[in-house]
């Protein structure tokens, strides 16, 4: 209250900007430039009072006060979205047009407030108006890896589309790609509501392949679970891409640097191998045996979460080196000992490496190697 009577009671905004910078610090100053905008919205079509300025200048003086502070998009975007649509015409017309202030905010990075002037764009002016903005964000968030809101600006296209209001020029093949669809089919058959935009199945695709290249499983496993990719299908397609992985512990080393998981002790480890064997030797039910909660109780639930939704999808994918190395990295000992029993080609070269790594998983490959040899024996 104060700003708005330093702003309405002097000839120009000196006094409301000293006073303002007085309070940047405070934890509701936000707040107050906020309810400062939403008041004189809401005060523009009340007769003026006596000796007042017009409501035009007064509008025309708030929105320079707030010019003065980063977040004025921000400080608009939030007070939009506390007052009826109705008064969004008043409001942009003085703070900005929803068009300019997106662009603006996509020039800053600041793409999550673009976003939501996105909306607002879409409300005002309809899909036409707005789509064209939605596909620039779109690719500046895969670009920034904010996949999140990539999902849902993805989504927001498909709504475009679902609604017969999307340009043709965002749902055609990109040029040169002219086989995507076949790809996009492939994937997604007997799913096809699902079915991304041409346009929008292209960057991910391409993201994915580079993903997969650098080996940034996490990152492949966040951009297929955010972007609706079936990761393991597309691995499958995608697998001349990989080759074989000639060291599968240098593979275990990058999951553990990308999860920022420690490497196992031999105490855990041990505990691991002892609720194994005792699902082999029938000394307990593997339902009674603890052998999958065991695997993670000091890692992350989140992290785990996404290290065995990627051990499924490449054991689906039949990319076995890679699921070895996942499998590892989880202490899943039980899906470790059926990968090297079932392709005893990775036997030797995986066992060989683990001799100089960490105490635990120096242990785990002793055992393993004995449990191997009393199968082959048996």
């Amino acid at each position: 209250r104060l700003l708005k009577h330093a702003v309405t009671t002097h000839e120009n905004n000196n006094a409301a900007l000293e006073l303002a910078l007085t309070c940047v610090d405070l934890p509701q100053f936000s707040d107050s430039l906020e309810w400062l905008l939403y008041e004189t919205v809401k005060d523009h079509d009340r007769q003026d009072s006596p000796g007042s300025e017009s409501r035009e200048l007064l509008f025309a003086r708030v929105v320079s006060l707030l010019r003065n502070f980063g977040e004025y998009e921000d400080i608009v975007v939030r007070c939009a979205r506390k007052m009826d649509a109705h008064w969004w015409p008043l409001l942009f017309d003085y703070a900005g047009e929803p068009a300019s202030l997106l662009e603006t905010c996509s020039s800053m990075s600041r793409l999550r407030t673009a976003a939501c002037l996105l909306i607002i764009l879409q409300e005002m002016f309809g899909y036409a108006t707005s789509t064209p903005y939605a596909l620039k964000l779109f690719q500046a968030s895969m670009e920034s890896g904010q996949l999140v809101l990539a999902a849902d600006l993805a989504n927001f296209l498909r709504k475009a589309r679902e609604a017969k209001m999307l340009n043709v020029a965002y749902v055609k093949i990109p040029k040169g790609e002219e086989d995507l669809m076949d790809e996009i089919r492939a994937l997604y058959q007997g799913h096809e509501d699902d079915e991304p935009l041409p346009i929008i199945f292209s960057t991910v695709n391409k993201k994915a392949i580079e993903l997969l290249a650098e080996m940034n499983l996490r990152s492949l496993g966040a951009l297929a679970r955010a972007m609706n990719l079936p990761l393991s299908l597309w691995i499958t397609r995608n697998r001349a891409r990989l080759g074989q992985q000639e060291n599968p512990v240098k593979t275990i080393n990058l999951l553990h640097e990308q999860f920022s998981w420690p490497f196992p002790t031999g105490e855990k480890v041990n505990r691991k191998i002892s609720a194994f064997e005792n699902v082999r030797n029938g000394h307990v039910d593997r339902a009674d045996s603890g052998i999958q909660k065991l695997a993670g109780s000091t890692y992350n639930a989140d992290s785990r979460r996404e290290v065995v939704y990627l051990q499924k999808a490449f054991l689906k994918a039949r990319v076995y080196d890679i699921a070895l190395a996942l499998s590892m990295v989880l202490l899943d000992v039980e899906a470790v000992f059926a990968l090297l029993v079932s392709h005893p080609k990775l036997k030797d070269p995986f066992l060989d490496t683990l001799k100089s790594h960490s105490d635990g998983y120096e242990n785990l490959a002793v055992v393993l190697r004995q449990w191997l040899f009393e199968s082959q024996a048996g």
